[in-house]
């Protein structure tokens, strides 16, 4: 099952028939109240084993990386997401990582927050 959803308006089922193997959460660059609300609800969804996926512009990449928002109220590091979204799962990477960009002067990195966490499988 895929489900598009209104990141800020979703609270997903209680009932395990419907959470998910796997969410993932791309680029969804928000303010940190928003964004923690965005993400606890997209932790909430994982059925037990089930990974949480989150990648998005850092807030390094404001300074030392290419391309994204500017904003520094709409990026966030690999810890935030932790503290927004990982309570009660094992956190399996948490880390900044690069990604080339091809701008009009060349090759240049963009620098990423990238979390996998997964739903501790219930005895």
């Amino acid at each position: 099952m895929f489900e598009q959803v209104d990141v800020l308006a979703y609270e997903p089922a209680a009932a395990v028939a419907v959470a998910f193997d796997f969410v993932i959460v791309f680029y969804l660059q928000l303010p940190a109240a928003e964004r923690a609300q965005a993400l606890s609800a997209a932790a909430r969804a994982l059925a037990p084993g089930g990974t949480l996926l989150v990648v998005g512009h850092d807030l390094i990449n404001r300074t030392i990386g290419s391309g994204g928002p500017k904003d520094p109220a709409v990026l966030f590091t690999p810890a935030d997401v932790v503290g927004d979204a990982c309570a009660g799962l094992t956190v399996e990477k948490a880390e900044r990582v690069g990604r080339p960009v091809e701008t009009a002067t060349g090759r240049r990195w963009a620098i990423d927050a990238l979390v996998r966490a997964r739903r501790p499988v219930e005895a």
